[in-house]
Protein backbone atom coordinates (compact mmCIF):
# COMPACT_ATOMS: atom_id res chain seq x y z
CA UNK A 1 0.00 0.00 0.00
CA UNK A 2 1.50 3.54 -0.77
CA UNK A 3 1.98 6.05 1.33
CA UNK A 4 -0.56 9.08 1.67
CA UNK A 5 1.27 12.10 0.63
CA UNK A 6 0.43 15.84 1.79
CA UNK A 7 0.16 15.49 5.67
CA UNK A 8 3.17 17.98 6.22
CA UNK A 9 5.78 16.99 8.86
CA UNK A 10 5.33 13.85 11.12
CA UNK A 11 5.45 10.41 12.28
CA UNK A 12 6.81 8.74 9.48
CA UNK A 13 10.12 9.26 9.88
CA UNK A 14 9.86 8.17 13.71
CA UNK A 15 8.14 4.87 13.27
CA UNK A 16 9.49 1.86 11.94
CA UNK A 17 8.11 0.71 8.30
CA UNK A 18 7.74 -2.64 9.51
CA UNK A 19 5.25 -1.27 12.56
CA UNK A 20 1.63 -1.96 12.63
CA UNK A 21 -0.99 0.43 14.10
CA UNK A 22 -3.16 -0.52 17.42
CA UNK A 23 -5.62 -2.42 15.10
CA UNK A 24 -3.47 -4.52 13.58
CA UNK A 25 -4.06 -2.61 10.07
CA UNK A 26 -1.77 -1.27 7.56
CA UNK A 27 -2.03 2.47 7.81
CA UNK A 28 -0.21 5.57 5.51
CA UNK A 29 2.38 7.33 7.37
CA UNK A 30 2.93 10.86 7.77
CA UNK A 31 5.11 12.21 5.31
CA UNK A 32 8.32 14.00 6.91
CA UNK A 33 10.29 16.53 5.94
CA UNK A 34 12.94 15.75 3.24
CA UNK A 35 15.65 17.47 5.58
CA UNK A 36 16.33 14.69 7.83
CA UNK A 37 15.03 12.19 10.49
CA UNK A 38 14.37 14.06 14.15
CA UNK A 39 16.24 13.53 17.15
CA UNK A 40 14.16 10.43 18.64
CA UNK A 41 15.32 6.71 20.35
CA UNK A 42 12.97 3.85 21.58
CA UNK A 43 12.96 3.05 25.17
CA UNK A 44 10.58 0.82 27.43
CA UNK A 45 9.17 3.82 29.49
CA UNK A 46 6.87 2.81 33.37
CA UNK A 47 3.27 3.50 31.89
CA UNK A 48 3.00 5.89 34.77
CA UNK A 49 5.72 8.24 33.61
CA UNK A 50 3.98 8.60 30.84
CA UNK A 51 1.38 12.56 31.09
CA UNK A 52 -1.34 12.96 28.64
CA UNK A 53 -1.03 15.58 26.59
CA UNK A 54 -2.84 18.55 27.74
CA UNK A 55 -3.02 20.15 24.05
CA UNK A 56 -4.69 16.47 22.89
CA UNK A 57 -7.10 17.70 19.86
CA UNK A 58 -9.23 14.70 20.72
CA UNK A 59 -11.77 15.05 23.80
CA UNK A 60 -13.62 12.26 22.92
CA UNK A 61 -12.69 8.43 22.97
CA UNK A 62 -14.61 5.66 22.92
CA UNK A 63 -14.08 3.20 25.75
CA UNK A 64 -15.22 0.27 23.96
CA UNK A 65 -12.64 0.68 21.57
CA UNK A 66 -9.71 1.38 23.84
CA UNK A 67 -11.16 -2.02 25.60
CA UNK A 68 -11.21 -3.85 22.90
CA UNK A 69 -7.48 -2.69 21.97
CA UNK A 70 -6.34 -3.70 25.79
CA UNK A 71 -6.90 -7.00 24.75
CA UNK A 72 -5.22 -6.94 21.69
CA UNK A 73 -2.80 -5.18 23.35
CA UNK A 74 -2.76 -8.61 26.11
CA UNK A 75 -2.19 -11.03 23.72
CA UNK A 76 0.04 -9.37 20.86
CA UNK A 77 2.07 -6.31 22.96
CA UNK A 78 2.21 -2.88 21.56
CA UNK A 79 3.22 -3.37 18.24
CA UNK A 80 3.57 0.56 17.07
CA UNK A 81 5.97 2.87 19.70
CA UNK A 82 4.17 5.94 21.46
CA UNK A 83 5.80 9.46 20.64
CA UNK A 84 6.77 10.98 23.48
CA UNK A 85 8.88 14.06 24.93
CA UNK A 86 11.49 14.04 28.16
CA UNK A 87 9.88 16.51 30.54
CA UNK A 88 13.16 16.47 32.16
CA UNK A 89 12.10 15.62 35.69
CA UNK A 90 11.72 11.85 35.31
CA UNK A 91 8.74 11.97 33.27
CA UNK A 92 7.20 12.13 29.82
CA UNK A 93 5.01 13.77 28.34
CA UNK A 94 2.51 11.91 25.62
CA UNK A 95 2.73 13.47 21.66
CA UNK A 96 1.02 10.81 19.78
CA UNK A 97 -0.42 6.99 21.72
CA UNK A 98 -3.19 7.87 23.79
CA UNK A 99 -5.42 5.16 22.73
CA UNK A 100 -2.66 2.67 23.19
CA UNK A 101 -1.32 4.53 26.47
CA UNK A 102 -4.86 4.15 28.04
CA UNK A 103 -5.51 0.57 26.59
CA UNK A 104 -2.04 -0.59 28.28
CA UNK A 105 -2.94 0.65 31.84
CA UNK A 106 -6.08 -1.29 31.27
CA UNK A 107 -4.32 -4.25 30.13
CA UNK A 108 -1.88 -3.35 33.21
CA UNK A 109 1.67 -3.17 31.34
CA UNK A 110 4.36 -2.08 33.70
CA UNK A 111 6.52 -0.31 30.71
CA UNK A 112 5.65 0.34 27.13
CA UNK A 113 8.09 1.39 23.85
CA UNK A 114 8.01 4.72 23.30
CA UNK A 115 10.26 6.86 20.42
CA UNK A 116 11.23 10.05 22.59
CA UNK A 117 11.55 13.13 20.61
CA UNK A 118 13.03 16.80 21.41
CA UNK A 119 10.44 18.98 20.73
CA UNK A 120 8.27 22.50 21.85
CA UNK A 121 4.78 23.50 22.42
CA UNK A 122 3.72 24.23 18.90
CA UNK A 123 5.57 20.76 17.72
CA UNK A 124 3.51 18.83 19.83
CA UNK A 125 0.14 20.35 18.89
CA UNK A 126 1.07 19.61 15.72
CA UNK A 127 2.20 16.50 15.91
CA UNK A 128 -1.14 15.27 17.65
CA UNK A 129 -3.21 16.79 15.00
CA UNK A 130 -1.72 15.22 12.62
CA UNK A 131 -1.74 11.96 14.00
CA UNK A 132 -5.67 12.29 14.52
CA UNK A 133 -6.12 13.86 11.31
CA UNK A 134 -4.40 11.01 8.94
CA UNK A 135 -6.55 8.41 11.34
CA UNK A 136 -9.50 10.27 10.94
CA UNK A 137 -9.63 10.08 14.69
CA UNK A 138 -10.83 13.70 15.23
CA UNK A 139 -14.81 15.00 15.32
CA UNK A 140 -15.21 18.38 12.99
CA UNK A 141 -15.33 20.14 16.39
CA UNK A 142 -12.09 18.77 18.09
CA UNK A 143 -10.38 19.32 14.33
CA UNK A 144 -12.01 23.40 14.33
CA UNK A 145 -10.86 23.56 18.10
CA UNK A 146 -7.47 22.51 17.10
CA UNK A 147 -6.92 24.66 14.16
CA UNK A 148 -8.11 27.66 15.97
CA UNK A 149 -5.38 26.85 18.88
CA UNK A 150 -2.65 26.55 16.41
CA UNK A 151 -4.13 30.39 15.16
CA UNK A 152 -4.26 31.56 18.56
CA UNK A 153 -1.19 30.32 21.21
CA UNK A 154 1.51 30.06 17.89
CA UNK A 155 0.00 33.25 15.79
CA UNK A 156 -0.19 30.66 12.45
CA UNK A 157 -2.23 31.78 9.67
CA UNK A 158 -4.93 30.21 7.89
CA UNK A 159 -2.86 29.12 4.91
CA UNK A 160 0.41 27.71 7.21
CA UNK A 161 -2.16 25.29 9.24
CA UNK A 162 -3.19 24.20 5.87
CA UNK A 163 0.70 23.77 4.91
CA UNK A 164 1.48 21.86 8.10
CA UNK A 165 -1.87 19.23 7.67
CA UNK A 166 -1.95 19.02 4.10
CA UNK A 167 -5.04 20.60 3.91
CA UNK A 168 -6.65 23.44 1.59
CA UNK A 169 -6.86 26.56 3.23
CA UNK A 170 -10.78 27.11 2.00
CA UNK A 171 -10.65 23.46 4.21
CA UNK A 172 -9.06 25.20 6.95
CA UNK A 173 -11.26 28.28 6.85
CA UNK A 174 -14.50 26.08 6.62
CA UNK A 175 -14.13 24.01 9.49
CA UNK A 176 -12.93 26.91 11.87
CA UNK A 177 -16.28 28.29 11.21
CA UNK A 178 -18.26 25.53 12.78
CA UNK A 179 -16.93 27.08 15.68
CA UNK A 180 -19.37 30.02 15.14
CA UNK A 181 -22.78 27.60 15.31
CA UNK A 182 -24.52 28.62 18.78
CA UNK A 183 -23.37 26.57 21.84
CA UNK A 184 -26.70 24.26 21.23
CA UNK A 185 -26.26 23.35 17.58
CA UNK A 186 -22.39 22.49 18.45
CA UNK A 187 -23.80 20.08 20.98
CA UNK A 188 -25.99 18.69 18.44
CA UNK A 189 -23.16 18.10 16.05
CA UNK A 190 -20.73 16.60 19.04
CA UNK A 191 -23.84 14.29 19.69
CA UNK A 192 -24.20 13.10 16.54
CA UNK A 193 -27.43 14.22 16.27
CA UNK A 194 -26.85 16.44 12.78
CA UNK A 195 -24.03 15.86 10.13
CA UNK A 196 -21.44 18.37 9.54
CA UNK A 197 -23.44 19.06 6.49
CA UNK A 198 -26.28 20.00 8.61
CA UNK A 199 -23.92 21.96 10.53
CA UNK A 200 -22.42 23.94 7.19
CA UNK A 201 -25.77 24.11 6.27
CA UNK A 202 -27.41 26.30 9.36
CA UNK A 203 -24.15 28.49 8.76
CA UNK A 204 -25.71 29.65 6.03
CA UNK A 205 -28.62 31.95 8.06
CA UNK A 206 -27.00 34.97 9.46
CA UNK A 207 -28.35 34.54 13.07
CA UNK A 208 -28.20 32.42 15.73
CA UNK A 209 -32.63 32.39 16.55
CA UNK A 210 -32.91 31.55 12.69
CA UNK A 211 -30.54 28.53 12.97
CA UNK A 212 -31.61 27.14 16.45
CA UNK A 213 -34.88 26.73 15.07
CA UNK A 214 -33.85 25.29 12.06
CA UNK A 215 -32.42 22.83 13.92
CA UNK A 216 -35.39 21.76 15.68
CA UNK A 217 -37.17 21.51 12.12
CA UNK A 218 -34.14 19.29 11.25
CA UNK A 219 -34.14 16.79 14.16
CA UNK A 220 -38.41 16.95 14.71
CA UNK A 221 -38.52 15.62 10.16
CA UNK A 222 -35.16 14.09 10.05
CA UNK A 223 -34.11 16.31 7.71
CA UNK A 224 -31.45 15.27 5.53
CA UNK A 225 -28.77 17.61 4.31
CA UNK A 226 -29.97 18.12 0.69
CA UNK A 227 -33.62 19.02 2.49
CA UNK A 228 -32.00 21.41 5.15
CA UNK A 229 -29.85 23.19 2.48
CA UNK A 230 -33.24 23.77 1.18
CA UNK A 231 -34.99 25.07 4.00
CA UNK A 232 -32.06 27.47 5.09
CA UNK A 233 -32.02 28.84 1.32
CA UNK A 234 -36.22 29.09 1.88
CA UNK A 235 -35.12 30.87 5.00
CA UNK A 236 -32.92 33.11 3.54
CA UNK A 237 -35.06 33.85 0.73
CA UNK A 238 -38.00 34.83 3.52
CA UNK A 239 -36.13 37.22 5.41
CA UNK A 240 -34.99 38.86 1.93
CA UNK A 241 -38.38 39.20 1.59
CA UNK A 242 -39.81 40.23 4.70
CA UNK A 243 -36.75 43.01 4.61
CA UNK A 244 -38.00 44.30 1.58
CA UNK A 245 -41.28 44.63 2.55
CA UNK A 246 -40.65 46.24 5.64
CA UNK A 247 -39.18 48.91 3.74
CA UNK A 248 -41.36 49.09 1.05
CA UNK A 249 -45.13 49.51 1.24
CA UNK A 250 -47.66 47.73 -1.37
CA UNK A 251 -50.58 49.39 -2.81
CA UNK A 252 -53.30 46.46 -3.30
CA UNK A 253 -55.41 46.69 -6.50
CA UNK A 254 -58.27 48.43 -4.61
CA UNK A 255 -55.74 51.08 -3.33
CA UNK A 256 -55.98 50.03 -0.15
CA UNK A 257 -52.33 50.15 1.24
CA UNK A 258 -51.03 46.97 3.16
CA UNK A 259 -49.31 46.75 6.35
CA UNK A 260 -47.37 44.03 7.59
CA UNK A 261 -48.86 43.64 10.92
CA UNK A 262 -46.16 42.87 13.61
CA UNK A 263 -46.82 39.36 14.25
CA UNK A 264 -46.29 38.32 10.39
CA UNK A 265 -42.98 37.51 10.54
CA UNK A 266 -43.73 35.75 14.08
CA UNK A 267 -46.11 33.64 12.30
CA UNK A 268 -43.82 33.13 9.06
CA UNK A 269 -41.19 31.47 11.11
CA UNK A 270 -43.53 29.67 13.05
CA UNK A 271 -45.14 28.14 9.57
CA UNK A 272 -41.69 27.56 8.70
CA UNK A 273 -40.52 26.04 11.35
CA UNK A 274 -43.71 23.72 11.29
CA UNK A 275 -43.64 22.87 7.32
CA UNK A 276 -40.15 22.94 6.48
CA UNK A 277 -40.15 25.63 4.07
CA UNK A 278 -40.44 29.31 3.05
CA UNK A 279 -44.06 30.53 4.08
CA UNK A 280 -45.16 34.03 3.77
CA UNK A 281 -47.65 36.20 4.71
CA UNK A 282 -49.03 39.67 4.02
CA UNK A 283 -51.70 41.46 5.89
CA UNK A 284 -53.54 44.21 4.90
CA UNK A 285 -54.49 47.25 7.23
CA UNK A 286 -58.36 45.99 6.67
CA UNK A 287 -57.20 42.53 8.33
CA UNK A 288 -57.10 40.53 5.10
CA UNK A 289 -54.17 39.32 3.33
CA UNK A 290 -52.50 36.06 1.49
CA UNK A 291 -50.43 33.05 3.25
CA UNK A 292 -48.51 31.20 0.44
CA UNK A 293 -46.54 27.94 1.60
CA UNK A 294 -44.17 27.63 -0.90
CA UNK A 295 -42.86 24.40 -2.67
CA UNK A 296 -39.76 23.40 -4.71
CA UNK A 297 -40.18 20.23 -5.64
CA UNK A 298 -42.87 16.84 -5.53
CA UNK A 299 -41.27 15.37 -2.60
CA UNK A 300 -41.61 19.17 -1.17
CA UNK A 301 -45.24 18.90 -1.67
CA UNK A 302 -46.14 15.25 -0.59
CA UNK A 303 -44.10 16.06 2.97
CA UNK A 304 -46.67 19.80 3.50
CA UNK A 305 -49.63 17.79 2.56
CA UNK A 306 -48.44 14.83 5.23
CA UNK A 307 -47.78 17.11 7.46
CA UNK A 308 -51.41 19.13 7.13
CA UNK A 309 -52.58 15.98 7.34
CA UNK A 310 -51.25 14.81 10.43
CA UNK A 311 -52.04 18.07 11.94
CA UNK A 312 -56.23 17.86 10.81
CA UNK A 313 -55.70 13.90 12.33
CA UNK A 314 -54.17 15.70 15.88
CA UNK A 315 -56.91 18.37 15.96
CA UNK A 316 -59.81 15.38 15.71
CA UNK A 317 -58.91 13.43 18.48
Amino acid sequence: MSRKTGLGRGLSALIPDNQQNEENQTTSRIQTDQQGTPDSSILEIATDDIKPNPNQPRTHFNEQDIKQLARSIEEHGILQPLLVSDNENGSYQLIAGERRWRAAKIANLEKVPALVRETNPQEILELALIENIQRADLSALEEAAAYQKLANDFQLTQQEIADRVGKSRTTITNTLRLLELPDKIQKSLDNNEITEGHARALLGLSNAEDMIQNLEVILSRNLNVRQTENIVKNQRLSNESHTEMENTPIKSDDNKLEINLPDSRHISVTLQRLFGTKVTVQRANDGSGTLTIHFYSEEEYEGILSRLIEEENHDNY
